[in-house]
């Protein structure tokens, strides 16, 4: 990773910035992401080397649950300098959206962050095919405006994709239903 506005998308991805009062004068600030041990550690780790080389503070990974990976850093001086760059913190699940100050080229990096986080890619039959051999890339967020936005993004860059907006899905973890948009 040699690029901020890819750090600024995976933190809108799969990242967490807070800062909060703890036991009355503290304060605490904190940059987390939360992912698959498997899946993700090695990105993680690509992440916390872009990190370091701009602070020169690690992460620290801790695995819980099941298969379930947390990486956490605590610094004023890193979540102040994301959060003037654009990150967003606090809830940020319809609220993500580029920082003002990306370019064309950067809104491609940032939006790469994003896929690298919450994205997937599945293979799927096509034309009575037996194998599944067909690549699908989607990314599904809560977020429309961000879908329309990376949909326009992308499509000025010569890509072919279809959005599916209002989509109703559950959510297993919460017992809940949710809508939810997705790029294609």
């Amino acid at each position: 990773m040699n690029n901020l506005a890819e750090l600024l998308g995976a933190i809108a991805g799969d990242g967490h910035i807070d800062y909060c009062r703890r036991y009355g004068s503290t304060t605490h600030y904190k940059l987390v992401f939360s992912g698959n041990f498997t899946e993700d550690l090695d990105y993680y780790k690509k992440i916390r080397r872009f990190i370091y080389k701009l602070f020169q503070k690690r992460f620290c990974f801790y695995k819980q649950r099941k298969n379930e990976l947390t990486a956490r850093i605590y610094s004023k001086e890193l979540v102040t300098y994301l959060i003037n760059k654009g990150a967003i913190h606090g809830s940020k699940a319809r609220k993500i959206d580029f920082p003002n100050w990306l370019g064309k080229e950067e809104k491609l990096h940032f939006i790469r962050g994003l896929f690298d986080t919450d994205g997937s890619l599945t293979f799927k039959r096509k034309d009575n095919n037996i194998a599944h051999n067909y690549p699908i890339i989607t990314l599904t967020l809560k977020s429309k405006k961000m879908i329309s936005e990376t949909s326009s993004v992308l499509r000025k860059n010569k890509f072919y994709l279809c959005t599916c907006y209002y989509e109703k899905a559950y959510d297993r973890r919460k017992g809940k239903n949710y809508e939810r948009h997705t790029l294609y």
